[in-house]
């Protein structure tokens, strides 16, 4: 019988990259087993009996030396777990887990675990975790990742056999364009003002407060704007204090929202903000914001210099900002030369290249998987 083994550091509902692999292994019955980290000590969880959970806490703003324990203890779990069942593939996510399951999976899984990256993580910097990495993508059947705006810093030899994939499922895509008639939405007129203000929304979680903060510091009390937050996170109290400061009337927080939420909040808005920090990090990833912008065709706002601002600048799918103090003049610029009909097309043309990201790597799962239980 054909098993898998996932592997994350976090809880189920922060990993929502799962759902794909879960979804393939319902369709294909592939029995599999996740285990997850219950890092903030959350209590009454429910989940299935096939999820193993860890119950250890680990902040996410310890000083390195206790995340690193944290992680040994973790890898030692999982070792554990896993000599006491017979997988035929593990799917370890993150850069950290990986490194610190990285003498067992080349020992006992050898191209038989697949290496899945989200994140950039701050192990990189550091020469000695870099070249691990380096060997564990070699060991891999083959690394997914997210983004290929991750190659700027992932090693890139012919050991090195990467896949793309996108944080969001080909049946979740194809229903969304398939049952939403999407019509020509008002157009806002900032020369124009009868017209109702632009709605800005940033949704998700709330973890830069630089980059949020200078569009509320520059659109504040702006009456053509409203800036709507949605969601939570650790900038979510000092955005909050930096907005009562400037007494900004046109600012909403709307807090914590379930996933079922999501599309009518983002239907309430004209633009989506994914203005980021400048960091490795956040200049190569592709957010989940970008994806809801494409797909609701609500036009998006990105930074220049990012793996984000290449592709809106390549599907024309919203503006970029080269300096933040030209924010209102960029947005204005947009709106001026705004044409629904080439827009929606752009949308479909990076909405169709998503599909064949994810066609190929449904292929190259599945051909591992029926090689994976044949050569076990």
């Amino acid at each position: 019988m054909m098993k898998v083994l996932l592997i994350i550091g976090s809880m189920p509902n922060k990993a929502p990259y799962l759902n794909h692999y879960i979804e393939l292994f319902k369709v294909n019955h592939i029995v599999f087993d996740v285990i997850c980290w219950n890092r903030n000590s959350d209590k009454d969880i429910v989940l299935p009996e096939n999820y193993i959970l860890y119950n250890k806490p680990s902040d996410i703003r310890s000083p390195f030396w206790k995340k690193f324990f944290d992680l040994y203890y973790y890898a030692l779990f999982i070792k554990k777990r896993c000599k006491s069942n017979n997988y035929n593939l593990i799917v370890v996510f993150t850069i950290a887990e990986c490194i610190f399951l990285q003498s067992y999976l080349k020992k006992k899984y050898e191209n038989r675990y697949i290496f899945d990256i989200r994140d950039y993580s701050p192990l990189m910097k550091i020469a000695y975790f870099r070249k691990i990495t380096e060997k564990m993508i070699a060991h891999s059947s083959f690394t997914v990742i997210s983004s290929k705006g991750f190659l700027n810093w992932l090693p890139q030899k012919d050991n090195c056999r990467y896949v793309i994939t996108h944080n969001i499922d080909e049946k979740s895509l194809k229903e969304l364009n398939k049952l939403r008639q999407i019509e020509n939405p008002s157009k806002p007129c900032q020369t124009n003002p009868q017209n109702r203000p632009i709605h800005i929304l940033t949704i998700g979680q709330l973890r830069d407060f630089e980059s949020n903060s200078s569009l509320i510091r520059i659109l504040h009390n702006n009456p053509n704007y409203m800036i709507y937050f949605s969601g939570s996170g650790i900038a979510e109290k000092q955005l909050k204090e930096f907005s009562n400061k400037l007494k900004a009337e046109n600012v909403v927080f709307t807090g914590y929202y379930r996933k079922e939420e999501e599309a009518e909040i983002v239907e309430r808005s004209d633009m989506i903000n994914i203005l980021f920090n400048h960091n490795i990090n956040s200049n190569s990833l592709m957010s989940n914001r970008f994806y809801l912008s494409v797909i609701h065709r609500k036009p998006m706002i990105v930074r220049s210099d990012t793996f984000q601002a290449e592709l809106v600048q390549l599907y024309k799918l919203g503006v970029v900002v080269n300096k933040e103090d030209d924010l209102i003049c960029n947005i204005e610029n947009f709106w001026r030369t705004y044409d629904f009909n080439i827009y929606n097309q752009e949308c479909s043309r990076f909405l169709n290249m998503v599909i064949e990201d994810i066609n190929n790597f449904d292929n190259k799962m599945l051909s591992l998987l029926n090689s994976a239980m044949y050569n076990h």
